[in-house]
């Protein structure tokens, strides 16, 4: 699979996804370079049940994806944080504790400097 193209880009920012078609139907987080999530998107409101206010600063792994292990979560950060990009298919839980597989496609957007202005996420259901 290709590397999404609309989450690549030096200084790039998470506005304007929502104007991507494919990215419509997909539940889209912005994180921070510690997995705090910084944005949420109306699809993911829609399918998790968390106005965005709730998420906002809150852990990824440990809010959408607590049946990971710690040393899973911490494996996976460290990938995506290697490598810039991660996919793969995983459970994730809505507010009401049931879980729905997805495919998650995992990207960083840095800044000029090389540091990391944002981690997107994308999920999309099974």
């Amino acid at each position: 699979m290709d590397r999404p193209s609309y989450t690549i880009g030096v200084g790039a920012s998470a506005g304007g996804l929502e104007d991507i078609p494919e990215v419509k139907k997909a539940q889209v987080v912005a994180c921070d370079d510690k997995f705090r999530m910084i944005s949420w998107n109306r699809q993911s409101q829609l399918i998790f049940g968390y106005v965005e206010l709730e998420v906002l600063g809150k852990d990824y792994f440990e809010t959408l994806q607590p049946i990971l292990w710690k040393e899973e979560k911490e494996k996976i950060k460290n990938a995506i944080i290697k490598s810039e990009h991660s996919t793969g298919h995983t459970p994730i839980q809505n507010k009401w504790n049931k879980f729905k597989n997805a495919y998650t496609i995992q990207d960083i957007l840095f800044y000029k400097s090389g540091t990391i202005d944002k981690i997107i996420i994308v999920n999309r259901k099974l």
